[in-house]
């Protein structure tokens, strides 16, 4: 890959990057109720889920979703599940979700907040949709192909756990704002129904034209 070829794969990245989607609100939602560690984790799961992902697209699998219609379909409605599923979480969350000390809940131990942002990497047909018509614009078919996928999928890694860090320290810094019971109740009502919203909109996803 040349010098400029990096330059606008780069572009890309950045700008999908950081656009708000489910790992994006996801992080928000954690960084204001349990920290930016915890944030940390489920965007490391998140990245993880690309790295996967992006290597299901660049050995070809991507075209089998593209082109069957059952497997896009199963796929999408079990993002769309588990989105819902986290928003209807969201909706009944206390409000003194912010009390981090006191959380004891399984899925906001290391380990839960890791499956979180793996899960919603791994369910999401539009991530290996991207990769797929993605990859192919910047590959050299004339270069080894690991070296490339290395480039590619590095350089998407780093810049996706920059991007939803960036968005939790922010989000965090609105804690003492949001610290009062009414504030973080309203925060988790309008969290929970976004996550649903994204959910159903993914269930709107059609599969690309074969």
């Amino acid at each position: 890959m040349t010098t400029s070829s990096w330059i606008l794969y780069l572009t890309v990245v950045v700008l999908s990057t950081l656009s708000p989607g489910p790992a994006v609100l996801l992080s928000v939602s954690n960084a204001v109720g349990l920290g930016p560690r915890a944030s940390a984790f489920s965007s490391l799961g998140n990245v993880i889920g690309l790295f996967f992902l992006s290597a299901v697209a660049m050995t070809g699998i991507g075209a089998v979703l593209q082109s069957s219609t059952l497997v896009f379909g199963v796929l999408k409605v079990l993002g769309a599940l588990y989105l819902v599923y986290l928003g209807i979480r969201k909706w009944h969350s206390s409000a003194s979700g912010f009390e981090v000390a006191a959380t004891v809940s399984a899925d906001r131990t290391p380990a839960g907040l890791f499956s979180q942002g793996l899960v919603i990497a791994l369910t999401n047909p539009k991530a290996l949709l991207f990769f797929s018509a993605l990859f192919p614009q910047f590959i050299a078919r004339d270069q080894p192909l690991a070296l490339q996928f290395v480039a590619l999928t590095s350089t998407l890694m780093v810049f996706s756990f920059a991007a939803l860090m960036a968005y939790a320290l922010v989000a965090h810094g609105a804690r003492q704002w949001l610290a009062s019971p009414g504030r973080t109740q309203a925060f988790n009502k309008i969290s929970g129904v976004i996550f649903v919203l994204l959910g159903l909109g993914l269930l709107g996803l059609t599969a690309p034209a074969r």
